[in-house]
């Protein structure tokens, strides 16, 4: 029988050969995926590309050369959490850096480096809106943990159980801060207002906070302009530039100048230990945020800001902790007619709630709440 050689490539013999499900692969359709054959064998670990680097002999055995990979793909504005806990747009991940994922293994978190990363493309998508404030919006074939499985977006229906994070690995700490710029962090994250000449920060005169803000400011050598108004709160005002602890503080965070919707949780604060991270939290949640027992088996810790990186942040930061939390944004009144919202994150279960009292808790508001 006469046959008739073609020009073909190995990744185009490779996706005519196998098979899958009874069907041949066509990623020349999927431009999403890496070819076969199109690693070079870098793909492989770096023990098995020396040895068959050294190795003069034919890769006779090598059949299929191509990465470990899953038709994962994004919106490009979704947000990615890094190694550290930070979290990133998916459009801003570059190829080498460390994100982290749920395991093909099971309902946990671990951590993989970017091996590739395809060019900006559109095609079919999914929007998934969990109970407690997830969103995704993912390709149709973009793979969701259920209970006991991975199946694809588009075979998630309202109703399915899917998996949610509680609890981020600890990468280790690699620093720790001074605790009274800590605190004073927090205090302006949280309540301050940080223009490029002058910050202030405002409490209720008198409050646990307002005292523990007047013991950092003597420690720490800074004399800001007292501001008391009949409203019985209390504004302390500084000049960054004549406060060079604050002015250096508010920089290296990146925070100078940031106004409230901008705020966010610096990296320096990723890498502290855990005794600083729950000192950071505790002064944060006393400013903005609320501990209340609506039961006696209820209770209603919520954090509050317009930030919605800043409340992803703290949502990280918990999940240090195996606090599980949801999250939620509604518009009020007065910003009704702006791009503003009001983002909300809440503590749930009996036990985050005991995690959060017994290792962070909330200056001035958690003190007499019964565990």
């Amino acid at each position: 029988m006469p046959t008739e050689a073609v020009d073909t490539t190995l990744a185009e013999s490779a996706e005519f050969f196998v098979r899958i499900k009874g069907e041949p692969i066509h990623l020349a359709k999927r431009p999403w995926l890496r070819r076969i054959y199109d690693s070079e064998m870098m793909d492989l670990d770096a023990r098995s590309y020396s040895t068959i680097r050294r190795d003069p002999r034919p890769r006779r055995a090598t059949l299929l050369v191509t990465g470990r990979q899953t038709e994962k793909c994004g919106w490009e504005l979704d947000k990615v959490m890094m190694v550290g806990g930070q979290w990133a747009m998916l459009k801003d991940v570059q190829v080498g850096d460390e994100v982290l994922g749920l395991s093909l293994d099971g309902p946990w978190l671990e951590s993989a480096r970017v091996t590739w990363k395809s060019e900006r493309l559109l095609r079919r998508g999914r929007r998934i809106q969990t109970r407690m404030g997830n969103d995704l919006r993912v390709g149709e074939n973009h793979p969701i943990r259920e209970w006991e499985q991975w199946v694809e977006a588009s075979a998630v229906c309202v109703g399915d159980r899917i998996a949610a994070v509680r609890h981020t690995p600890f990468p280790g700490a690699t620093r720790e801060m001074d605790p009274d710029e800590l605190t004073l962090l927090a205090f302006l994250i949280a309540d301050g207002h940080l223009h490029p000449n002058q910050a202030s920060f405002t409490k209720q005169a008198g409050s646990p906070v307002d005292l523990e803000a007047q013991d950092v400011f003597r420690r720490m050598g800074i004399t800001p302009h007292i501001v008391d108004d009949p409203g019985r709160t209390r504004s302390y005002r500084f000049r960054v530039g004549s406060e060079p602890r604050v002015y250096r503080l508010l920089e290296q965070a990146g925070l100078l100048g940031k106004l409230s919707a901008e705020k966010f949780v610096p990296s320096e604060v990723f890498q502290l230990p855990y005794d600083q991270l729950a000192l950071f939290l505790n002064r944060l949640w006393a400013c903005g945020g609320s501990v209340k027992r609506t039961h006696p088996t209820q209770y209603d810790f919520v954090y509050s800001s317009i930030s919605e990186r800043l409340v992803l942040d703290v949502q990280s930061l918990l999940w240090r902790f195996g606090i599980p939390t949801s999250r939620r944004s509604y518009k009020p009144e007065v910003y009704r007619e702006t791009e503003k919202s009001h983002h909300l994150l809440r503590i749930e279960t009996q036990e985050g709630v005991f995690q959060f009292l017994t290792e962070i808790g909330a200056l001035g508001k958690s003190e007499n709440v019964p565990v």
